[in-house]
C-alpha cells in the first residue's frame, strides 16, 4: 500500500546496529558547509522566541559536539532526554531548527536522515517546553503527529549494504533485514527498468514494537490503520523527502520468511517506481506491487488467482477496474480481494500489450497523461482475463 543531500561521511559496517551507543565524540552529524548558531544559554532578558531559537541551536550543536550531558540539559523530561540521546547518534544530518509558537505551545522543526536514505526527511512538531527558571526553555514532550519515529520508542539501526532496518524492542533485526534484501533483489529483477527510474536499490524499513508509534509515525489513526499491514511512505519535504516502508509489527509478528519478503518487496516497488507512478490510479500501481511482489511465491499468486476467481464467478455484471476508493482502509471492501483483482489487471495488461507498451502505458497513466491504449480495451483485458481463471 503506498501513501502518496549531503553524504555522511560515517563508515557503516554492513549488519553493525548503530544506536543504543554511548555519545560519539566529533559526532556523525555535521558535513560540510553545516554552519549551527551559538546557543544563547542563559540570556534572562531575551525574549521566548530568542529562547526557543537557543533551545533548538543547543540541542543541534550539543549532537554534533558529541556532548551527551549538555544534550540531556535542554529536557525538562529525563526519559525523553534519555531516549534521543541514546538513539540520535545513529542517524546524521541531525538538526533542530524554532518555527515559533502557536496557541497550544512551541514549535520545532527537526530534519534527519537513516543510513541508505536517498534525502533528509523534515518533521515539523508542535512541542511542549518549560520554563528552567533561568531565562532557558526546556523540552518536555512532542505533542503533534506524523512524528520521527525514534520519539516514542528506543529505535535500534542497522544498515546493510542495500537495507537499512529501523526496529523497536523485540523485532528480529536479522529475519526483517534478510527479507529486505531478497526484496530489493527481487524489484531489481522483476519491476521493468522504464518504471524504476531514479531508484538507487537501497530500502529502509521502519519497525516500530507499538501499533500506536506506527500510527503516530505517520499521522493517521490506530483504528483506521490496525489491519494495515505496511506502507510505503513519502516523508516531507515533498517529492523530494525520502521513501520508507513503515511495517505495522504487531499485525506482522508472527509472519513466515516468505510472506515478510512478499510484503516488503510489494512495498519496495512503489519505492522503485515513486517517480514514475506518481499519478496513476491504484489498481495500476497496487497491481504493478502485487505482480512483482509474488513473483517469489507461487503460493501466493495461487490465492490471490483464486480471490479474483471467486470473484468474477460470483460477480452478477461485468467488472470494471477497480476504484481508487476500494483501496481505501476502512472502505468496507475486502483488500485482499480488490488487489487481487488489480494483480489480474496489471497482469492483463503485460500479457496482451507486451512489455513494452505496457510500460509505456504504465508511464503515462502515472505521469497524469492521457493513456495511450484506450481505457475501454484495458477493461476488456482485464474482464476477459477474469473470464479465463
Amino acid at each position: 500500500m503506498a501513501l502518496r543531500r549531503r553524504a555522511s561521511r560515517r563508515l557503516i559496517r554492513p549488519g553493525v546496529p548503530l544506536s543504543r551507543r554511548s555519545f560519539l565524540t566529533g559526532g556523525i552529524l555535521g558535513g560540510a558547509g553545516l554552519v549551527l548558531a551559538p546557543a544563547l544559554v542563559g540570556c534572562a532578558s531575551s525574549s521566548r522566541e530568542d529562547q526557543l531559537v537557543a533551545l533548538a541551536d543547543g540541542l543541534t550543536a550539543d549532537l554534533l559536539a558529541g556532548d551527551e550531558a549538555g544534550f540531556r540539559a535542554w529536557f525538562s523530561n529525563d526519559t525523553l532526554a534519555e531516549r534521543w540521546a541514546a538513539g540520535l547518534p545513529a542517524y546524521s544530518e541531525v538538526r533542530f531548527a524554532a518555527r515559533g509558537f502557536d496557541d497550544a505551545g512551541a514549535r520545532l522543526r527537526v530534519t534527519w536522515r537513516a543510513p541508505r536514505d536517498t534525502a533528509a526527511a523534515e518533521h515539523d512538531l508542535g512541542v511542549v517546553v518549560t520554563d528552567s527558571g533561568a531565562g532557558a526553555l526546556r523540552l518536555a514532550s512532542v505533542r503533534t503527529t506524523p512524528r520521527p519515529v525514534w520519539v516514542d520508542e528506543a529505535i535500534t539501526v542497522t544498515a546493510r549494504e542495500a537495507t537499512c532496518l529501523l526496529a523497536g524492542d523485540g523485532v528480529p533485526v536479522a529475519e526483517w533485514l534478510d527479507a529486505a534484501d531478497l526484496a530489493v533483489g527481487d524489484v531489481a529483477a522483476q519491476c521493468p527498468q522504464l518504471l524504476a527510474v531514479g531508484w538507487d536499490r537501497s530500502l529502509v524499513v521502519v519497525v516500530p514494537a507499538r501499533l500506536a508509534s506506527f500510527a503516530d509515525a505517520l499521522g493517521v489513526g490506530q483504528d483506521a490503520y490496525r489491519d494495515v499491514a505496511a506502507v510505503s511512505w513519502a516523508e516531507q519535504p515533498a517529492d523530494t523527502g525520502p521513501m520508507r516502508v513503515y511495517v505495522n509489527y504487531p499485525l506482522c509478528r508472527d509472519l513466515a520468511a516468505i510472506d515478510r519478503r512478499v510484503l516488503l518487496a510489494h512495498e519496495a516497488t512503489h519505492v522503485a517506481t515513486r517517480r514514475t507512478l506518481t499519478r496513476a490510479p491504484h489498481w495500476l500501481s497496487e497491481g504493478l506491487a502485487e505482480r512483482v511482489g509474488l513473483v517469489a511465491s507461487p503460493g501466493h499468486r495461487s490465492r490471490n488467482a483464486d480471490l479474483a476467481r471467486r470473484f468474477a464467478r460470483a460477480a452478477t455484471s461485468s467488472p470494471d477496474l477497480p476504484a481508487d476508493e476500494e483501496f481505501e482502509p476502512g472502505a468496507g471492501t475486502d483488500l485482499a480481494t480488490v488487489y487481487a483483482l488489480s494483480e489480474q489487471a496489471v497482469a492483463a495488461l503485460f500479457a496482451r500489450a507486451g512489455d513494452e507498451a505496457a510500460a509505456t502505458f504504465c508511464r503515462a497513466a502515472g505521469g497524469g497523461e492521457a493513456w495511450p491504449i484506450p481505457a475501454a480495451t484495458v477493461t476488456a483485458w482485464y474482464r476477459e482475463r477474469l473470464a479465463d481463471l
